[in-house]
């Protein structure tokens, strides 16, 4: 029977180890508790309080058993494991689900560096270079809107985010309405994104305009780019405690996806259908 395992290291998309992978289903962004720490070439997941950013697959028997060598796992003698694999509950980031699926811990004393924010990706990111890849699919797709809060980008690539689409279930802050999120959808799908590259201090700002982290996370995602094409970039996804069915965009949050929508020359017809107002009841 199929397995479904949590990743959160090397095994992740854009990592060294994501090959062995690439023909199990993902299902989408997820969140365990713990603690992460960087041990140079992987991470090391332990106890403790926090949440990690990863993702659950669904895999076959076969590619379980190779999780299991490359994580050295030996149910024989679990107390000499480097990792232990073992179910725990992970909640997904495109509903707040909640699920048992198995993850693989570390099974000793964890050294290296803590990653407070719990996205080894993230971290790989910001390590090498200070300036960052910011992915805009709502309302800072607009230039106005985005220049107005971070002042002027260092560069811009359009694009899309693959396994994505655009949703408007993520609570605003001020209450009563709704933004825009990153839903996963897998399979084909593609969000219309630009990717803004911003300095660590206009990243700054950013965060306190998104209320980061407890309304968006910045987490790493895949973005499939026009000109420089696939590769990873940071990105706002809605904390699940924020997630909504009860709003609507306001009409002026609207507007500031309609003018990026149109600078950048991006096919409105599907965000006018989400905008739409429900025809329901």
């Amino acid at each position: 029977m199929p397995a479904r395992v949590f990743v959160y290291g090397s095994l992740l998309p854009g990592e060294m180890r994501h090959p062995v992978l690439e023909s199990s289903r993902s299902l989408g962004p997820a969140l365990i508790r713990g603690r992460l720490y960087d041990l140079g070439r992987y991470p090391a997941l332990t106890a403790g309080p926090g949440s990690v950013v990863g993702e659950v697959y669904e895999v076959d028997g076969f590619t379980l058993r190779q999780l299991d060598r490359i994580e050295g796992w030996t149910p024989q003698a679990p107390g000499k494991a480097l990792y232990r694999r073992q179910q725990e509950t992970v909640r997904y980031l495109a509903d707040g689900r909640h699920e048992r699926v198995f993850v693989y811990r570390y099974n000793r004393k964890a050294g290296g560096r803590l990653i407070g924010h719990g996205d080894y990706r993230r971290q790989r990111l910001e390590r090498a270079e200070d300036a960052q890849w910011v992915l805009a699919y709502g309302s800072n797709l607009c230039p106005d809107r985005l220049s107005a809060r971070v002042g002027t980008p260092l560069a811009l690539e359009r694009g899309a985010v693959p396994g994505f689409v655009l949703r408007f279930n993520k609570h605003a802050q001020g209450g009563g309405s709704a933004c825009a999120n990153l839903g996963w959808a897998g399979g084909h799908a593609r969000c219309p994104a630009v990717a803004w590259k911003l300095e660590p201090q206009q990243i700054g700002v950013l965060d306190a305009c998104e209320g980061t982290p407890d309304h968006y996370l910045r987490v790493a995602l895949p973005f499939l780019g026009e000109q420089r094409g696939w590769r990873l970039c940071q990105a706002y996804v809605a904390h699940p405690d924020r997630l909504t069915d009860r709003y609507r965009p306001t009409e002026v949050y609207a507007n500031h996806l309609r003018r990026g929508y149109a600078h950048h020359g991006f096919d409105s017809r599907a965000l006018e259908r989400l905008l739409a107002p429900s025809r329901a009841g």
